[in-house]
């Protein structure tokens, strides 16, 4: 699984900035680009949420029938000290980060959050029962099976925080490619995980939040939009592929962008890109092609990723 190995299925066009950084992908696992350069770290093909919390990254990986959180270092450009912290949460976990002690999670096919204590988790792993929250913000589901067929299906995908309140917000992907419905966004007390606001915006299948207080941006992803949602919708950069994946810095945003599938063969023949995008004009000034993948989440490691709350 933890393979090390240099990889070369990439192409880099324009002039993209001097930004290590993780990408999560369907079909190519987890990948590390340095100095235009890039070493694939997991080889499991289904890594979804990163994030950081000291010297130590963490990894969703979504195997055959189980999730895992896996935490390690990077050393260099390659992975090291490997060990889990979170074990057999169900399959269809995405998007993980934490919130000062605690590693919140979205069990995007139960449709509930979950919330770990770091300090249950530091030493040895735990496993999903072990969790010191757990919410369900839009009800438990009536079935685990024909998830898709039920109205309150929200599949929670992505979070961030509140810049004001400090409220935990979460998005609501809403299926809008099968159901018609437009995706939202919940916001949700930290402590108690209760509701406070539930709030609709104008995009279907979203992805990614972050909020830096000044714009409120997502992946409207059916569209291959990216998105500032203060006071109204406004289209910051747009592509042909669906979008998902964001991460900021203080001069560039790396904003994901796939080819939508559904079809776990057609994500492993697919061709995904890397955008940096000005993060003033938004024009997009240089791009990284990567042969074989979906792109999920990306996190920068040589910038304070602003995009993440986990440092």
């Amino acid at each position: 699984m933890f393979v090390n190995r240099d990889f070369y299925d990439f192409k880099i066009r324009g002039a993209v900035p001097d930004i290590s950084f993780l990408v999560s992908t369907q079909g190519q696992g987890l990948l590390f680009f340095h100095k235009r350069k890039c070493t694939k770290i997991f080889e499991s093909n289904q890594v979804f949420g990163l994030t950081k919390r000291g010297d130590c990254w963490y990894a969703l990986l979504d195997l055959k029938l189980h999730g895992f959180i896996v935490k390690f270092q990077l050393q260099n450009t390659i992975g090291r000290n490997f060990a889990y912290a979170v074990r057999s949460l169900p399959k269809g976990t995405h998007q993980i980060d934490f919130f000062g002690d605690e590693l919140f999670v979205t069990g995007t096919h139960r449709n509930y959050i979950l919330a770990y204590n770091y300090s249950s988790f530091s030493q040895d792993p735990v496993l999903p029962g072990d969790h010191s929250k757990k919410a369900f913000p839009a009800r438990m589901l009536a079935s685990k099976r024909h998830r898709y067929k039920q109205s309150n299906y929200s599949h929670f995908n992505s979070l961030f925080v509140n810049p004001s309140s400090g409220d935990v917000m979460v998005l609501a992907h809403n299926l809008g490619s099968r159901t018609g419905r437009e995706s939202e966004i919940y916001y949700m007390d930290k402590d108690s995980l209760a509701v406070t606001d539930i709030r609709p915006i104008s995009g279907k299948n979203c992805h990614n939040l972050y909020d830096n207080g000044e714009r409120l941006m997502v992946c409207n992803s059916l569209m291959g939009e990216l998105c500032d949602y203060r006071g109204g919708k406004k289209v910051l950069f747009s592509c042909d592929k669906f979008t998902r994946g964001l991460a900021a810095t203080d001069d560039y945003l790396l904003l994901g962008g796939s080819p939508h599938s559904t079809d776990d063969r057609s994500a492993r023949i697919s061709d995904s890109q890397v955008y940096f995008l000005n993060n003033k004009t938004f024009d997009a000034v240089g791009q990284i092609q990567i042969e074989g993948c979906q792109i999920n989440d990306i996190r920068v490691v040589s910038h304070t990723d602003h995009a993440m709350i986990g440092k």
